[in-house]
């Protein structure tokens, strides 16, 4: 059996409501455990055209390295995508 630690994270209240209905059948921290790695492997297994070309401006919007008029670029053609 690994090794196995306790944390503490913050949900929102109904969220935490469904959980405790696992709870009642002994498999809360596993269906935590499971939603958590599942989550984990998609991301890793996803690829560029996973993504819509909307949300793939926006990440690179959102980068740190992108200067002000990059920011302006992008931010005109996320606009012109959404209308």
């Amino acid at each position: 059996m690994s090794q196995k630690t306790e944390i503490k994270v913050y949900l929102p209240m109904k969220l935490v409501g469904e959980l405790e209905s696992k709870k009642r059948n002994g498999m809360r921290s596993k269906f935590i455990e499971t939603a958590i790695r599942d989550k984990l492997r998609h991301i890793e297994s996803s690829t560029m055209g996973d993504y819509s070309t909307l949300a793939l401006l926006c990440h690179v919007r959102d980068r740190p390295e992108i200067r002000d008029h990059q920011f302006n670029i992008l931010q005109m053609f996320i606009e012109e995508m959404i209308v």
